[in-house]
């Protein structure tokens, strides 16, 4: 991997960890719970087992389940309305990310990535044949507009956001969803707006969804975990 795609096993969380538990510190980088799951969850698990409901689902995923997703962001503070078309289910954010980028990416397309980003971010484009273009936020971790417009070309086809972000926290506001827009608009751009941190948001800041932005939607692949 190393040699053919310039990543190997050693990435900064791995880093980070080890010197984690060198100086007794505590890790907060990766879900690593030290209790154990909710005992209702595991009689539910028992209960799927022994229902035998652990056969094939429907591709795009079960009709119950789907039908709840679209509840729950119906009845978000800022509601997503979702139809049933625009929902599936797979089986992590890391593979939904990947699919996203297969589903769209040629040879030698380049995804933009804003940095500090998640680490399989970038093999994740090289292994759909694609050329990662790294994006620095401000030491504010805010967004340089002008810089991010400098970093797309012709061969620009998508750009991966993630609000909250890991690990900077920065949620992404109408103002900002607009701002990318009228960066993009008149390309074809895809966005891949990964948002598995919706419900972590603090000190009074609401998640806003890419998908709560009419035009970004057309053109948006929305993660949630």
């Amino acid at each position: 991997m190393e040699n053919i795609y310039g990543f190997n096993h050693y990435s900064f969380f791995t880093e980070m960890s080890e010197l984690a538990v060198k100086n007794n510190s505590f890790d907060l980088s990766l879900g690593l719970p030290d209790f154990d799951i909710d005992y209702r969850l595991r009689e539910y698990l028992k209960e799927a087992a022994d229902l035998n409901s652990h056969n094939y689902e429907p591709l795009a995923g079960n009709p119950l389940l789907i039908k709840n997703i679209i509840s729950f962001n119906l009845n978000r503070k800022n509601s997503i309305r979702l139809q049933e078309n625009e929902v599936t289910v797979v089986p992590c954010a890391t593979f939904a990310l990947y699919t996203s980028l297969k589903s769209i990416l040629n040879q030698g397309d380049e995804v933009i990535v804003i940095q500090p980003s998640y680490y399989t971010y970038g093999p994740s484009i090289f292994l759909n044949g694609g050329i990662p273009v790294y994006y620095d936020l401000d030491n504010d971790f805010s967004v340089n507009w002008e810089k991010l417009q400098s970093c797309i070309s012709e061969k620009t086809k998508a750009i991966i956001v993630n609000s909250p972000q890991n690990p900077t926290g920065k949620i992404w506001s109408e103002s900002d969803w607009n701002q990318l827009y009228s960066i993009i608009k008149d390309q074809e751009i895809y966005l891949i707006s990964e948002e598995i941190y919706d419900t972590y948001c603090f000190d009074g800041k609401e998640h806003y969804s890419s998908f709560l932005h009419p035009d970004l939607k057309k053109r948006t692949f929305c993660i949630f975990s």
